[in-house]
């Protein structure tokens, strides 16, 4: 895929579906870690993640890599926000 011949704000657009993903998973993220479990929500997020970056690694078209950054990013709020509150809980008391 010849990214050079596209116009800029297609380009820019491949950082923004990230961060899209981000907000959306955000406000999803955390009632399901409430209803379900933070282990659950963990590694599902795990698994969207492993599924975008899979992904990017074989598109070969500008809406591809968009859904696939979409996807890394709907991983970022069940991975980094719930994976601390996680990883918190199963310290021990003494730290």
């Amino acid at each position: 895929m010849d990214l050079l011949c596209l116009e800029p704000f297609k380009i820019g657009l491949i950082g923004s579906m990230y961060f899209i993903g981000v907000v959306i998973s955000s406000v999803i993220a955390p009632p399901l870690a409430d209803a379900y479990g933070r282990k659950y929500v963990f590694f599902g997020s795990e698994l969207v993640q492993l599924s975008g970056l899979i992904g990017l690694l074989f598109v070969r078209d500008i809406w591809g890599i968009y859904i696939c950054m979409a996807l890394v990013g709907l991983s970022y709020a069940g991975m980094i926000l719930i994976g601390i509150n996680y990883v918190v809980e199963l310290q021990k008391k003494e730290w």
